[in-house]
């Protein structure tokens, strides 16, 4: 009998989890031709079954509720008075005379569906700061592994511009955590991720992948651009580290993504994972930036880069001894 409960809550939990994900899918003139749309059907549903008795009045909380979840509450808070003159304006089309109880009932109307307006209103605030916070990682305040992925994930399959997609970590931070403990590297780790964010731009994405391991996906104007960006951001997100008084530094892969790309997601932060462990191997507290990546034989060695940096190359062969 549970496992029927759990069973019964599961399916209803999907049911409303892939409802909201459709009700976010829509376009603004998508939202607005459902809106629309559902208003006009009411309306004339509600007048073809007036003179039988059956008033559906009611119905419109549902596109009022649309309004207030999708839009805002002065679009629902709108939608609301104009659904409540439609509510009567029917009854007077129907009876062909004013009263003062369709006055009445108008009040009551832009006062009920105002309250509702309200209240869908609120539980969207809410949900939204829940969201939010579920989407943010605890000890730094940055996009979690599962958030960053969506989101980069959405604007790489977009293709509507270049990319650099950057994968970092931080060299030393184990030292710290062993010599003065987990809190001060938690420490640490928030300085260093509140620091990059403030670095980062509005249209920037920065998440944690794990452990001191983290990612930035960022919009760049053209791929020729990218190496001087990345080297700019290594030697920011440098200067944060050496403001935290330890001895951290960052080894950062720089992977460009030109525009329509069509690599998953996960390939392309594979790709920068690799880079940054070639900056590894080159020394530490280095960025390496790329196109391509080093790719892995089935041993688990790495094979030469198609490219013809002679760097690169030298960087690829000390790394492989190392291994």
């Amino acid at each position: 009998m549970r496992g029927d409960q759990r069973s019964s809550s599961g399916g209803r939990y999907r049911f409303l989890v892939s409802l909201e994900k459709q009700l976010d899918s829509l376009t603004l003139a998508g939202t607005w031709r459902v809106l629309l749309f559902s208003i006009a059907a009411i309306a004339l549903a509600d007048y073809q079954l007036h003179p039988t008795g059956v008033h559906l009045g009611t119905l419109y909380m549902l596109p009022i509720c649309f309004a207030c979840w999708r839009l805002s509450f002065r679009v629902g808070l709108a939608v609301a008075a104009g659904t409540a003159l439609l509510s009567v304006g029917t009854c007077f089309a129907i009876s062909g005379e004013i009263t003062g109880a369709m006055f009445g009932n108008l009040a009551l109307h832009v006062l009920s569906l105002g309250v509702i307006a309200i209240i869908v209103t609120s539980l969207r605030h809410s949900f939204e700061r829940e969201r939010e916070q579920a989407r943010r990682d605890y000890t730094t305040g940055v996009l979690t592994k599962c958030a960053f992925e969506q989101r980069a994930g959405a604007i790489v399959r977009a293709g509507r511009t270049d990319l650099l997609l950057a994968v970092l970590d931080l060299d030393g931070f184990k030292d710290v955590n062993d010599r003065h403990g987990h809190g001060v590297g938690d420490g640490l780790l928030r300085v260093f991720s509140q620091g990059a964010a403030a670095e980062l731009r509005a249209k920037d994405s920065i998440g944690r992948l794990g452990g001191d391991e983290f990612a930035i996906l960022l919009p760049i104007a053209a791929p020729d651009s990218a190496p001087e960006l990345a080297r700019t951001l290594h030697r920011r997100l440098s200067e944060i580290l050496a403001g935290t008084g330890h001895a951290v530094t960052c080894s950062m892969g720089a992977l460009i993504v030109p525009a329509g790309d069509k690599r998953p997601l996960a390939e392309l932060v594979q790709a920068a994972d690799r880079l940054m462990y070639v900056a590894k191997h080159s020394g530490k507290n280095a960025v390496q930036v790329a196109t391509n990546a080093p790719p892995l034989d089935p041993a688990g060695t790495w094979l030469p880069l198609s490219s013809s940096d002679d760097a690169a190359h030298l960087i690829l062969r000390k790394a492989r001894r190392a291994v």
